[in-house]
C-alpha cells in the first residue's frame, strides 16, 4: 500500500493493484511513503527505527493526533556540489543547503507557495524570523543541531567512495584521470576543474599543460613522399604507410599514419604533432 501525492498535494489511499481503498481525499500536505501493508490493514505497531507511521487512522477517517503539520525532504546527487534540505509548513517552504565544497555558499531560501507556486521569488531576506523558526524545525526533524551538515557530509563521503571504486581506480587512478575527464567532457574540462576533482576525491588528478604548437615539426617526425607533408609524433619513429605498419607503431594510427593525420587537418601552426605542415 502506498501514499500517492496528487496534483494538489493531497493524499489518497489505494491498494497495491491501484483500486481505491476508500473514496476519501485527505487535503493535507503529505510525503510520499511506502508503508508496510500490515501497519495499514491491521494497525500493528511499527518497529522502532523504521520510518513511517500507520495509515489506519487516515483510512477510517479518525485522523491522527500525532501527525506532524509539516513535511521534510532531502536530495543528494553526485551531479550536485551540495545536498539540499526542505521543509514545508502550511503555505511556506524553506530550502537549506549543505556546505559547498568548492566556491560560494548557497543561501537559505524561503517561498510562499500559495502566492508563488513556481518558487520564483525568494522572501527569506524579508522574513528572518520565519527562516530561523523553520530552519530550527527542519534541523530538529533531521536529528538535532548540526544534523543537516552531518548528513550532507556522509552523503558526500559515500559519493566519493563510489566514484573512487567504480570510476577513478578502474580508469587508472592518477595516470588515467586526465584521459577519463577529457573523454567525458572534452575541452570544457580543464586544469582548474582537475584541481576541484582532486580536492573532492582526496586523490591526485594531474593535468599537464598541452604541448605548444610545432610549426616546423622540430619535435616530431615528418612524413615521406606525401602531399601535404604531415608531422607525426616522435614516438612513431617513422611517419609513413602502409597502414598496417603505421597503426602498430607507438601512438597508433592516429599519431603515425599520414593519411589519418591529414584527415584530422590540425595545422602545425596551432597544434603539436600529429599535425599538418
Amino acid at each position: 500500500m502506498y501514499v500517492v501525492r496528487t496534483q494538489h498535494i493531497q493524499s489518497r489511499l489505494i491498494n497495491i493493484d491501484g483500486s481505491a481503498l476508500k473514496l476519501h481525499v485527505n487535503a493535507v500536505t503529505s510525503s510520499c511513503v511506502h508503508c508496510a501493508p500490515p501497519s495499514v490493514q491491521a494497525g500493528v505497531n511499527i518497529p522502532s527505527g523504521l520510518a513511517g507511521s500507520s495509515l489506519l487512522p487516515l483510512a477510517n477517517g479518525a485522523g491522527d493526533p500525532s501527525r506532524k503539520d509539516f513535511i521534510t525532504a532531502q536530495y543528494h546527487s553526485v551531479f550536485s556540489v551540495t545536498g539540499e534540505f526542505m521543509i514545508r509548513q502550511g503555505d511556506v517552504k524553506l530550502i537549506a543547503y549543505g556546505k559547498n565544497q568548492f566556491d560560494w555558499e548557497y543561501p537559505t531560501q524561503l517561498f510562499n507557495l500559495s502566492r508563488d507556486p513556481w518558487e520564483l521569488h525568494d522572501i527569506a531576506a524579508s522574513n528572518p524570523a520565519q527562516v530561523a523558526r523553520l530552519t530550527a524545525l527542519l534541523e530538529a526533524d533531521m536529528g538535532g543541531q548540526g544534523a543537516m551538515q552531518a548528513i550532507d557530509a556522509r552523503c558526500k563521503e559515500v559519493q566519493r567512495d563510489l566514484f573512487t571504486d567504480f570510476v577513478y581506480t578502474p580508469a587508472g587512478g592518477a595516470s588515467g584521470c586526465q584521459k577519463f575527464f577529457a573523454g567525458l567532457y572534452g575541452s570544457d574540462f580543464n586544469a582548474s576543474d582537475a584541481v576541484k576533482v582532486a580536492q573532492w576525491l582526496q586523490q591526485p588528478c594531474p593535468w599537464p599543460a598541452p604541448a605548444p604548437p610545432d610549426p616546423t615539426c622540430a619535435h616530431g617526425v615528418k612524413s615521406v613522399d606525401t602531399n601535404p607533408v604531415v608531422c607525426c609524433t616522435a614516438s612513431c619513429g617513422v611517419c609513413a604507410h602502409p597502414s598496417a605498419a603505421c597503426g602498430s607503431r607507438p601512438g597508433g594510427a592516429h599519431d603515425c599514419c599520414p593519411s589519418i593525420v591529414e584527415k584530422a587537418n590540425n595545422s602545425c601552426a596551432a597544434h603539436p604533432a600529429p599535425c599538418v605542415l
